[in-house]
């Protein structure tokens, strides 16, 4: 499953050649606009929220990234359907990151692999939510 979760930045997701067989969860700022991939056949999720973690001052958990659950729901559906799942966000170091982690974590219990890489910074609220998100769905 490794090499179906991949993680880009806003530009590379524009340079990359998505298809049908792909899904995007695409994370933007809130005040900008989101990534334009154009008519490309790929499911597309895309995610408003600013990439503040657990650690800063002043952080609400509970509050946190409201759209965890239907992103969760957005991923099984990907995983179902047989899809490549693309995690982005704007430097492809942090949301997406521990977006991809907290999916290789449920799948294989192997997100760690993500966090271990020196490419990447992920954002542990966002692991942590989207975890429990998918954890959740399944229970349903």
């Amino acid at each position: 499953m490794k090499d179906r979760i991949m993680i880009m930045s806003r530009e590379e997701i524009t340079r990359f050649k998505l298809s049908g067989g792909d899904a995007v969860i695409s994370f933007y700022d809130a005040g900008t606009e989101p990534v334009t991939i154009g008519n490309c056949g790929a499911e597309i999720c895309y995610v408003e929220l600013d990439d503040i973690d657990s650690d800063e001052p002043g952080f609400d958990y509970d509050g946190f990234f409201p759209e965890a659950g239907a992103v969760a729901e957005f991923i099984i559906c990907a995983i179902t359907a047989g899809k490549r799942i693309i995690c982005q966000c704007e430097y492809g170091m942090s949301r997406s990151a521990g977006c991809a982690a907290a999916i290789l974590e449920y799948y294989q219990g192997s997100g760690i692999t993500v966090f271990a890489d020196d490419r990447y910074c992920p954002n542990k609220a966002v692991f942590r939510k989207l975890l429990d998100a998918q954890k959740a769905a399944h229970r349903v």
